[in-house]
């Protein structure tokens, strides 16, 4: 009889849509505040930028069809793009530690919606790359030059 009322009771907290939690903000709204006129997108407002799953999924399957498992993937500065390196199970360096022929990822902070406001991405890309590998709205894989 207690189990009959227990379930009674906690099957539909079980079932509603308290277990499924969904954003309050729609993704629109969330862009728009994210867009703030701070100068450094990376201090304010205090939440992170939902990424594009798709953007990253496709990164994510030219690094492992593409890149050789021995060869070293690369950030840029600070721009670390944090969201791979677990999708691709590979450890990525800093761009000092990298030489020519390496693959350097720039990522969503440098291109794209979510571009830092003083990153000049095409200038960044003509300094630093060879050739292009892959590219997508939010990252671009490419041969580092010699430097």
């Amino acid at each position: 009889m207690i189990i009959v009322f227990l379930t009674s009771i906690y099957f539909p907290l079980i079932s509603s849509h308290f277990s499924f939690p969904q954003f309050i903000l729609e993704k629109k709204l969330f862009n728009l505040l994210y867009k703030s006129p701070a100068p450094d997108k990376m201090q304010n407002p205090q939440f992170a930028p939902i990424f594009s799953k798709n953007n990253q999924k496709g990164m994510a399957s030219f690094i492992n069809s593409s890149i050789n498992k021995n060869a070293r993937i690369c950030f840029y500065e600070w721009a670390l793009v944090a969201e791979l390196p677990p999708l691709v199970d590979r450890v990525f360096y800093p761009y000092p530690r990298c030489r020519e022929n390496d693959t350097l990822i720039v990522g969503p902070y440098q291109k794209g919606d979510y571009a830092i406001n003083n990153v000049n991405y095409p200038k960044l890309i003509e300094k630093l790359c060879k050739r292009i590998l892959y590219a997508n709205t939010m990252y671009t894989a490419c041969l580092i030059k010699q430097y």
